[in-house]
């Protein structure tokens, strides 16, 4: 098994460690252990020429590794780490460095700072991660500024939401352990990084695409170009960004491997009319992928792609043979071992189950049309339809089981928007080189794809509008029997792909498919929700509680809130209104505020 799937192989027990780790917390110190031991003893045994025990041997240690790093990141960062030494009771002065590009919400901006001392009554030496929230909406920091402020770090409540959700494991996740709030930037010294560096490069790059957009395109289209091409949906109107959703293409605005792929498609049409050999076209292609990977902000899809597009170029470069089964195998795990917390992220799930799919499922789908593989019905009709609903099923267990819903014309959503969207991502390329050379001819080409993002968008208010029907996963919650029906969702699927070569597979399939879906019917009915029982949400604030009555199923309903202590930072902004929009509630009927504690 390990030669034919070494990649799945090792994937298999990295992923394995990182479950482990997570589930059972261990030491740190007795993973490594672990994973010096079982390399210990691979060599040992390989020796000796048991190579079989030798390759678990040295599978169990890359798993323990993973497990080992996964610890350190999230779970036993050790004694230096800012988690042992601050307290929210104290008022430190905070040294660090940008470590990401700050996100920019609604009326507040968050930053992730990778701190390296802080100073209370005497200098600490520490790591870790703080999240900083500025109450106002800035530009004025950038991945990689030396920056230093005063302030206090407060701990995440380890309490889940309402609704389910871990925000203290999601900070954890990110490598944040605390969060600082400030009222405004010039809070803040700064120490700008130095001019020169990859990311001084790619941010100059950004803002030089995005001042092109700006001056060749309306200002709708210009911020649709920002986020189909570079991921930057900060500009994009609510409501056309709640129709993207609605309408199931959401992801367009995520960029994706499709886009790294049509921009590499772009680069070897331009680099075709020059005489260059393998390797300085290889050389070139590998330079733009990095590159475009950091536009885009490092999306888990586009590092996926990249990672993926690099091992294709170097298999091409050598003269290798490859398979794209063992491509993303390997993409996923040299992912993991860099970043073991990668693996609970929802974008990297979902990209690595939909690329999976894609590659796995549908050859051998398109394998049943093979006589009919030139006619130009299947070419343009039954293979995109095949491809959309292959991502669609792929994809929706993932959908379900974070966002308990699906849209229910997404299919034909993404059959329509998504070549469009392509034509018009190669449109912005050539946009961009039309304007290097000549900003009138940059112009021209700006008007047309003016036009074509425009149709995006008038398509969208019939595919995406708020009367759309979606599909709700009832009693599909975010637990362990619910993880569990996913895997053996895909468990199935292989089987029915399978079945279709293999008879003998079909009325086992048959069977188990018969007991997977009365199964879940069950389950929904016993644990469905009830749309005609009250429903009561609580959340603790300071010093007392805040709860929502209301309707199951509405969007409106009676806030009370119980004994509230003053912060040095606004509660209605940071706990009630996240607290309001988890339990979709828009409008209030009611407010009672009571002095009585609960």
């Amino acid at each position: 098994m390990f030669r034919k799937y070494p990649g799945h192989f090792l994937l298999v027990y990295t992923v394995a460690g990182i479950f482990a780790a997570d589930r059972w917390h261990p030491p740190a110190w007795l993973l490594f252990l672990v994973c010096l031991a079982s390399a210990l003893s691979g060599l040992v045994v390989f020796n000796r020429r048991l190579k079989i025990i030798a390759v678990l041997l040295f599978g169990l240690a890359l798993g323990a590794f993973a497990a080992f790093h996964f610890s350190l990141c999230c779970y036993d960062p050790g004694p230096y780490h800012l988690s042992s030494i601050v307290s929210e009771t104290e008022t430190y002065h905070l040294f660090g460095r940008v470590a990401d590009w700050p996100d920019l919400k609604e009326a507040r901006t968050e930053i992730k700072i990778s701190l390296d001392s802080v100073v209370s009554d005497r200098p600490h030496r520490v790591n870790g991660a703080v999240l900083l929230k500025i109450e106002d909406t800035t530009t004025a920091l950038q991945r990689g500024d030396l920056v230093s402020f005063i302030g206090r770090v407060y701990q995440v409540s380890a309490e889940k939401g309402h609704d389910g959700f871990d925000y203290h494991r999601y900070l954890n996740m990110r490598g944040v352990f605390g969060i600082v709030y400030l009222p405004t930037a010039l809070d803040i010294r700064v120490n700008r990084r130095p001019e020169k560096g990859f990311y001084q490069l790619t941010d100059k790059l950004r803002k030089a695409v995005k001042d092109s957009f700006r001056r060749n395109l309306s200002p709708r289209a210009a911020a649709l170009a920002n986020g189909f091409l570079i991921g930057e949906t900060r500009d994009i109107p609510g409501d056309i960004f709640q129709m993207f959703r609605d309408s199931g293409t959401f992801h367009l605005l995520a960029v994706s491997g499709s886009n790294v792929a049509l921009v590499l498609l772009f680069f070897l049409i331009v680099l075709r009319p020059f005489s260059l050999g393998r390797g300085a076209r290889t050389a070139a292609l590998a330079v733009v992928i990095p590159v475009f990977c950091a536009l885009s902000y490092g999306e888990p899809s586009v590092v996926r792609a990249s990672v993926m597009a690099v091992l294709v170029l170097a298999a091409r470069f050598f003269q290798r043979r490859y398979d794209l089964n063992h491509i993303i195998a390997l993409t996923a795990l040299i992912i993991l071992l860099a970043d073991p917390a990668q693996l609970f992220d929802v974008g990297f799930q979902l990209s690595f189950v939909t690329a999976w799919g894609l590659i796995y499922f549908t050859p051998r789908l398109s394998e049943r049309f093979k006589p009919y593989h030139s006619k130009r019905w299947y070419r343009w009709l039954v293979l995109p339809v095949m491809i959309s609903l292959v991502a669609q099923v792929c994809s929706t267990p993932v959908i379900l089981y974070y966002f308990e819903r699906v849209p229910a014309l997404s299919v034909l959503a993404n059959l329509i928007i998504v070549p469009l969207v392509s034509v018009g991502v190669l449109g912005l390329l050539v946009l961009l080189t039309a304007d290097l050379i000549l900003p009138l001819l940059g112009q021209w080409v700006g008007s047309l794809v003016d036009i074509v993002l425009n149709l995006v968008v008038e398509i969208l208010k019939i595919l995406g509008g708020e009367n759309i029907p979606v599909f709700k996963s009832a009693g599909f919650i975010r637990s362990d029997i619910a993880f569990l029906g996913i895997l053996i969702f895909f468990l199935l699927l292989v089987l029915v792909v399978r079945a279709q070569t293999v008879k003998s597979l079909r009325r086992v399939v048959f069977i188990l498919l018969l007991i997977f879906l009365n199964i879940g019917l069950f389950y929904s009915a016993a644990f469905g929700d009830r749309s005609d029982c009250m429903k009561l949400d609580m959340i603790k604030i300071p010093g007392g509680v805040a709860g929502i009555i209301k309707q199951n199923r509405q969007n409106r309903g009676d806030l009370i809130i119980t004994d509230i202590l003053d912060r040095d930072y606004p509660v209605e902004e940071k706990i009630l209104k996240p607290f309001l929009e988890r339990a979709g509630i828009e409008r209030l009927d009611r407010i009672f505020l009571l002095t009585a504690p609960y």
